[in-house]
């Protein structure tokens, strides 16, 4: 993010961009959300006090003059993207036979880019690393298993992503992801954009528990339509490559081709 004062609006990084760290719950959450203050990160972090404030430290009470100012900025901008559907896997399932042919790669990499994906996931080379690297991603999931990743992401959390909670001896609480550990010590990454990583004894440790909640939002895909979800899978095992079968004409609806 950046919040300059001076900084013009498109080089603010902060509309339509994923959460890096916590979306406390919020389905399809984005940094700040335009024309939808519920789904606005930045917003939510000034309503509360504790895990996730901001600021972070020094002040203890919410300021509401600031919120609603936020929220009446949020809310007074043109969404640029509108809802289609709360779509669940039964909704998509039947759809699944129409990934290996006919899709639009140009498509497919819009929704990609719509969604937000490449902000958290590596991809064809680019993106972020706060997700799993989907190169290959074709060869390890399913099509069922990868639709469902994306609409149902806290079923199963890919190993080394989901967030860990310890409590030690001394009663302080930390909650992140474990990035290095060995025998003697856990290092931990907060989910806290200002926090540098936390190394903790394991002698100190009284508690440590795995959450089941990814740090991926649910609902991303609520603003596409079904032709884009399908065109979207396509360009995920197709690994980036427009050449891919998936994106060649289907040889049945053309008899001549044969």
């Amino acid at each position: 993010m950046n919040l300059g004062f001076g900084t013009a609006t498109n080089q603010m990084n902060i509309f339509g961009a994923r959460p890096q760290h916590d979306t406390f719950g919020i389905k399809n959450a984005m940094l700040v959300a335009p024309g939808d203050p519920d789904r606005s990160i930045l917003l939510q972090r000034l309503k509360r006090r504790g895990r996730g404030q901001m600021p972070p430290i020094v002040i203890s009470t919410v300021d509401e003059q600031a919120v609603a100012l936020i929220q009446d900025w949020i809310q007074g901008m043109k969404s640029e993207q509108q809802f289609v559907r709360e779509w669940q896997m039964e909704d998509l399932l039947p759809k699944l036979e129409l990934v290996s042919h006919g899709r639009s790669f140009d498509s497919g990499k819009a929704a990609f880019t719509q969604t937000g994906c490449g902000q958290c996931h590596r991809f064809a080379g680019e993106g972020g690393s706060v997700g799993p690297d989907l190169a290959g991603v074709a060869k390890r999931l399913s099509l069922h298993d990868l639709l469902e990743s994306i609409v149902e992401p806290s079923k199963v959390i890919a190993e080394g992503f989901a967030t860990t909670e310890i409590e030690t001896k001394s009663g302080d609480v930390t909650i992140g992801r474990v990035v290095r550990e060995d025998d003697k010590a856990v290092v931990v990454l907060p989910q806290t954009a200002t926090a540098e990583a936390i190394t903790i004894r394991k002698a100190d440790i009284l508690r440590r528990e795995l959450s089941k909640t990814s740090n991926m939002p649910t609902g991303i895909l609520n603003t596409l339509r079904e032709t884009q979800i399908v065109d979207l899978l396509a360009c995920l095992i197709s690994d980036g490559a427009s050449n891919h079968v998936a994106f060649r004409p289907d040889p049945a609806a053309n008899p001549e081709s044969k």
